[in-house]
């Protein structure tokens, strides 16, 4: 799609937060600054109880995301 991507919604495993689920990130990633992906990313976290605190799995994720983002060549 290249130039025509405009949108990626990704998902762990079992809807867990990046990097908690065992999916491997970093190929996708790599793969989207190949073709100078510049459009929006957004992650389908669930959550298995009403005690979770999702500002916490947010950042989280986030933190993951920006980590593998500094391993991309």
């Amino acid at each position: 799609m290249g130039k025509n991507l405009k949108h990626i919604h990704m998902s762990d495993y079992r809807r867990l937060a990046p990097g908690q689920g065992g999916f491997d990130f970093l190929p996708v990633m790599q793969a989207l600054k190949d073709i100078a992906y510049d459009g929006y990313v957004t992650m389908e976290i669930g959550f298995d109880s009403r005690s979770v605190q999702p500002d916490s799995i947010a950042r989280l994720a986030l933190e993951h995301l920006k980590g593998l983002e500094k391993q991309l060549k």
